[in-house]
This record gives C-alpha cells, sequence and structure tokens, in this order.
C-alpha cells in the first residue's frame, strides 16, 4: 500500500496515476494490499487453524465502480479468504462484487459489479488453477 500511496502523491493527472500503478500491480491487473494470518493469531486463542486473508484491488478497477456510488467502496478492494477446512481441505472463499450492491437500484453499478465479478472469478481461477 505504501507504494501505492507514494505513486498517488507523486501525480498530477489520470495519466500519470495509472501509468505509475501499471508497474505497480501484478499479472492479473489486481495488487496485493494487505494479508492477515488469521490462523497464526487465532492460535494465540487455542484455535489452531490455516487461515489466510488476502485483499487485492487496483484503483483504476475500482473506479470502475465508485463513479456510479462511493458507498461501494466499501467492498473495494477485494477480499478473498483461503484456508483449510475441518476435513483438511484447501478451501478459497470471496463475494463476488454483485452480491454486495443491495444498497442501491442503480443499473450502471450493477453492471460495473458484474464486470468485476468476471475478474475476480479469473483472478481466483489463476490463483488456484481450479476454474470457480
Amino acid at each position: 500500500m505504501g507504494l501505492v500511496t507514494r505513486a498517488l502523491s507523486a501525480a498530477s493527472t489520470a495519466q500519470e496515476w495509472e501509468e505509475s500503478l501499471e508497474d505497480l500491480m501484478g499479472p492479473s491487473g489486481f495488487g496485493r494490499a494487505f494479508s492477515m494470518d488469521h490462523g497464526r493469531w487465532l492460535g494465540f486463542y487455542g484455535t489452531p487453524v490455516k487461515a489466510k486473508k488476502y485483499v487485492y484491488g487496483n484503483p483504476v478497477v475500482a473506479e470502475t465502480i465508485l463513479r456510479y456510488d462511493t458507498r461501494a467502496g466499501l467492498q473495494v478492494p477485494l477480499s478473498i479468504l483461503i484456508y483449510e477446512d475441518a476435513d483438511g481441505h484447501g478451501c478459497v472463499t470471496y463475494d463476488l462484487p454483485s452480491s454486495t450492491m443491495g444498497f442501491t437500484e442503480n443499473p450502471k453499478l450493477h453492471q460495473a459489479a458484474a464486470a468485476l465479478d468476471a475478474k475476480l472469478i479469473s483472478f481466483v481461477e489463476k490463483l488456484t488453477g481450479v476454474p470457480a
């Protein structure tokens, strides 16, 4: 996140901003903004699990949604949870952006969220090697 913040501070135009982000985003078009090892801290309380949350985003992609309703910023960047279930299977879970936009009836927002759904599904498929 520090690199994105520095890029934003250095940019004076949308073009400069977008060009600086190109170098920061991975081949998927998303960059990791944050991760939290839930398993590590849960272990302190006697609940050993394997679970890690990742937050991925791209401000240019987020703009395609936020332009229609700033409240959608609660849902971007995107969160993905990778964890081991009780049977020892690796699992990936996430909310599709379109499923979280019930606060508005704005059809343009819903269309943009559906487009982001497709990008998220593609990202998860590339991440896991498994069709979503």
